[in-house]
């Protein structure tokens, strides 16, 4: 997959810690002869710091929160790297410092600050509720937005400040996830529109508030729903600056730029403002290996549908959102599925995923355009000298580390059998010593016993 290649390729500094973790496990997932590895260096640097170790947390929202940090370490590390020069200019210092200016070591913003604290927060919020985005008309509802539900975009926003952003510039989470959706709100009573756009990275799909318990529903049709018009009213009504007041109003999405990996998000959950719980929906959804996502042609008039094909789900198990326990089908690039459950991996299918049923339901579902799902996956025949030689040494230790504990354990388990061995011995002696002949007087008495019987008839 190319996220994996990407990530390999990078060149990191100690402030990247997340991606150099990243780059740790990716390589030893290839070369280390290890039979599983667990990634808790990896966790450490990148669990949101409201999650509390040894509870359960969303899967989706700590996915977001990866990407998020993610991206942010990627982009740093390389707006920040100095191009390559080819002779020193004759207005800079002679001692070799160059000279930066206002603009050269500005970071393309693309999302909000991470050090804000609640930015775990944003999935309960409206896609405009984070959203800067980029005003493409004039006319203008309004510049803060409804606090309607959750439209199911993971917006990453836009920059604050009037600076363009370089376009040539993306990092590995936008080339990968990144796609962008038009959103456009419509005042119902002047008719007047704001349209702009939004980075995403996956979308978080909903169910009808008029499913019922007992329906079944196909992944399309939710994909769909999300798609469709949404009425902006009561409690949600939408401000507008023109009529300067509360208006009903209408939001619609459309997908402007479909990202290379599909990330869908199932909400099995409903919460409950009284109560301030969430419930956990067991809805039946059947869970097809190709979707269509509909995207705008250039012109903004046509669409045009996007196909994409199933290759990994994350599948939640338990009755409730707050309890249970998360595994993984994923493909490999013979298109053969496997069930990874903690350290055990099993061989499945495809057929095993789709016939599950409450309260084992997928919860984050990955797709990939045809073209894109088997491509560069890394080879089992690959070599280590593509590898810096700094994950090239990584390799090396690690291998180096487990013949050693290999030895280790395997001179456990002489010394073990040793005792054993030897314990067996010494209970063979003591059982032979129990089976010796008796003495003489136990063989009178045993004589005299055999002549009295002779005067029994």
């Amino acid at each position: 997959m190319i996220f994996c290649h990407e990530v390999l390729d990078r060149e990191c500094d100690d402030s990247q810690t997340l991606l150099s973790k990243l780059q740790t496990l990716f390589t030893l997932l290839m070369y280390s002869p290890r039979r599983s590895l667990s990634p808790t260096e990896v966790l450490s640097v990148s669990r949101p710091s409201s999650f509390v170790p040894g509870h359960q947390q969303d899967s989706s929202e700590y996915l977001t929160h990866l990407l998020d940090v993610l991206h942010e370490q990627d982009m740093l590390g390389t707006l920040t790297s100095p191009p390559p020069t080819t002779s020193p200019k004759q207005d800079e210092p002679e001692n070799g410092d160059m000279k930066l200016d206002e603009t050269s070591i500005t970071r393309w913003t693309t999302e909000e600050d991470l050090s804000d604290n609640n930015i775990l927060q944003r999935k309960a919020h409206s896609l405009a509720d984070f959203s800067n985005g980029e005003d493409v008309q004039g006319q203008q509802l309004s510049g803060s937005h409804s606090d309607s539900a959750d439209s199911g975009i993971q917006s990453v926003g836009g920059c604050d400040s009037p600076q363009p952003s370089p376009p040539s510039v993306h990092s590995i989470v936008q080339q990968c996830f990144g796609g962008k959706m038009l959103t456009t709100y419509q005042c119902l009573d002047c008719h007047s529109e704001s349209v702009h756009t939004d980075v995403f990275r996956d979308i978080q799909l909903s169910f009808p508030d008029r499913t019922h318990k007992d329906e079944d529903l196909e992944l399309q049709e939710l994909i769909d729903y999300f798609l469709s018009p949404e009425k902006l009213c009561g409690e949600n009504k939408y401000w507008c600056d023109k009529c300067a007041g509360l208006r009903d109003a209408t939001r619609s999405l459309r997908v402007l730029e479909s990202p290379t990996h599909l990330i869908l998000s199932l909400k099995h959950f409903r919460y409950n403002p009284v109560s301030m719980t969430r419930t956990k929906l067991l809805h039946k959804v059947h869970y097809t290996k190709q979707v269509e996502i509909p995207v705008l042609a250039t012109n903004q008039q046509l669409q045009q549908n996007e196909t994409y094909r199933l290759y990994a789900a994350v599948v939640h198990s338990g009755k409730s959102m707050d309890s249970g326990h998360y595994y993984t089908y994923a493909q490999d690039s013979s298109d053969k599925w496997f069930v990874f459950n903690d350290d055990i991996v099993t061989i499945s299918s495809l057929d095993n995923l789709t016939r599950w049923q409450p309260p084992d339901t997928p919860y984050i579902l990955f797709y990939a355009r045809p073209s894109e799902t088997l491509q560069q996956e890394p080879s089992s025949q690959s070599s280590q000298s593509t590898l810096s030689l700094h994950l090239q040494e990584i390799v090396a230790r690690d291998t180096l580390a487990f013949i050693q504990e290999r030895k280790s354990e395997e001179e456990r388990r002489r010394r073990q059998q040793k005792q054993i061995n030897a314990a067996s011995r010494r209970q063979n002696r003591w059982d032979n010593d129990r089976d010796d002949d008796p003495p003489p007087n136990c063989g009178d008495g045993m004589q005299l016993g055999t002549q009295a019987n002779r005067y029994i008839y």
